[in-house]
């Protein structure tokens, strides 16, 4: 450590304690002042750039022919809507589309379309894509004011390790990209063009494998005078690489002999006790036929066991709709949480969607539950509930979210939906009651006579 100067080593000798403390505190307020005006060290933030995330292809060698081909193929979508509004249809690369009627509405087959098909190959031999591109979702701007607003095309069926290839055809327009992460201006997300790309006729724009987490992108109105009527269409062919809901499913075509159209269609029912109180028949109010095969005390591996046998011995039947009601019985005494069963939650879920990739899937809800004691019940109730969710969203199952009908307006445990104290086992029955089991019984009801969707959405 470095000395005093002599100066003021005689200072600190000959002073009074007093003036030793009013000389130690004048000096940490000029340390305090030094430090407060000394400016931080500068550090460079990298930006991004735009042009790092998007190419455009002025020139993709599409002769008149096969433009022509393809915009007879493209009329044959019958894509035409009253109105300014887009229309849309996905060409996708099977015959089978019951793995992809959820996502996609309704898609076609895009080996069907010769011409978009040699399109598609085009763009994948071109040096600008990752030439994997399987699918194609084909929009139609019906006139020059049609627009795209600004978003991401980040859903989990799209794979955002491949590039998403766009080629216009038609009238002109702009594609517009917008960084994310830009600063407010006056209160509002700052949504200003980054960079602008020319969308013309017969060119390509190129979004690289994970631009969508970077940016979104918009198509606006066409700004550069008033073309005549006829031609102001605009066709948008935009190839991706989609991902099956199945990761092991083959994109090969079904075997007639695999369809369900001359099997009996039901309605199933899995799970624990809490879907085994439901009675079927009443379910079905003698118009649909409800099988009902839970079981109480069943974990979700065991549920997982029973759909599978229930599907291997009834190859006859084909189901339309399932129910499942699965984890009460797998947090019971779980004490550190309930992260460890997704993986079981994430096996049951797999397979189910393998063996029944057309069925419409729900699975419920952990409502409200007595702890009777338990410090960690309740809060398992909670992040199990949220675990479901999360696994329904990955697997595009719908999630049956019961769990507020069994509140009060307190947003407690609502007693008159639960079984009371039961002597014999000294606590509390953690069931609903004949009232309650009627409110359960009312979410089935209305999901199997109607057509129902989730509410929370995807």
């Amino acid at each position: 450590m470095a000395e005093l100067p002599i100066v003021f080593t005689e200072l600190l000798q000959n002073a009074t304690l007093e003036q030793k403390h009013a000389m130690l505190k004048a000096l940490s307020e000029d340390l305090s002042s030094m430090e407060m005006k000394t400016p931080p060290p500068k550090c460079s933030t990298p930006t991004l750039d735009a042009r790092s995330l998007v190419e455009h292809v002025s020139n993709l060698n599409i002769d008149d022919s096969l433009n022509s081909d393809i915009q007879e193929e493209l009329h044959s979508l019958n894509l035409k809507k009253p109105g300014r509004g887009i229309k849309t249809k996905w060409l996708v690369p099977t015959n089978d589309l019951s793995n992809f009627n959820e996502i996609l509405n309704n898609p076609l087959p895009i080996d069907e379309y010769p011409n978009i098909s040699k399109l598609m190959k085009i763009v994948n031999d071109h040096s600008s894509s990752t030439g994997d591109m399987n699918s194609c979702l084909v929009t139609r701007y019906p006139s020059d004011r049609a627009t795209l607003s600004l978003h991401c095309d980040n859903e989990t069926y799209i794979s955002q390790c491949s590039s998403i290839c766009t080629v216009s055809l038609g009238a002109p327009r702009e594609l517009e990209i917008v960084l994310n992460g830009k600063p407010m201006r006056k209160g509002k997300t700052d949504v200003t063009p980054d960079l602008v790309l020319p969308a013309t006729d017969r060119t390509m724009n190129v979004m690289k494998p994970g631009a969508q987490s970077k940016m979104k992108h918009a198509v606006g109105a066409n700004n550069q005078g008033k073309l005549e009527e006829s031609s102001q269409v605009r066709f948008s062919l935009s190839f991706r690489k989609i991902i099956p809901l199945n990761p092991d499913y083959s994109l090969r075509p079904t075997p007639a002999s695999a369809t369900h159209t001359d099997k009996k269609s039901i309605v199933l029912i899995a799970g624990d006790s809490f879907a085994a109180r439901l009675k079927a028949d009443l379910l079905g109010k003698g118009k649909t036929e409800v099988r009902n095969i839970a079981i109480g005390g069943r974990k979700i591996n065991q549920v997982q066991q029973d759909i599978e046998e229930f599907l291997s011995t009834n190859s006859d039947i084909n189901v339309s709709k399932l129910f499942i009601s699965i984890g009460a019985n797998d947090i019971r005494y779980c004490e550190k949480g309930v992260h460890h069963l997704k993986s079981s939650l994430s096996t049951l879920m797999r397979t189910i969607r393998s063996k029944l990739p057309a069925t419409k899937i729900w699975i419920q809800s952990i409502p409200p539950i007595n702890p009777n004691g338990s410090k960690f019940l309740a809060t398992n109730v909670i992040k199990m509930n949220a675990l479901i969710y999360n696994m329904c969203s990955r697997y595009k199952i719908f999630y049956l979210n019961i769990f507020c009908a069994f509140l009060d307006r307190y947003g407690r445990l609502n007693s008159k939906l639960f079984m009371g104290y039961d002597p014999i086992k000294k606590h509390f029955d953690i069931h609903p009651n004949r009232k309650g089991m009627g409110v359960l019984a009312r979410f089935y009801i209305f999901i199997i006579h109607s057509k129902w969707f989730n509410p929370q959405g995807y």
